[in-house]
């Protein structure tokens, strides 16, 4: 399966989950954390804090 394949199936399937589910996912695929921060594992601190006070606001 090519890469254009692959995101077009992802894309696809993404409209059809609930936010519920597109949270789980990016959970599970480390790129936010539960409570909604970017992972700062994989992100730079800036934007790990930019996403600390985006939480913040809401």
């Amino acid at each position: 399966m090519s890469t254009i394949d692959l995101v077009a199936k992802i894309k696809t399937s993404s409209k059809r989950m609930t936010k519920t589910q597109r949270k789980k996912r990016l959970v599970e695929a480390h790129i936010i954390k539960d409570n909604g921060q970017f992972d700062s594992r994989y992100f730079s601190r800036t934007t790990v804090n930019a996403s600390k006070r985006i939480i913040a606001k809401a």
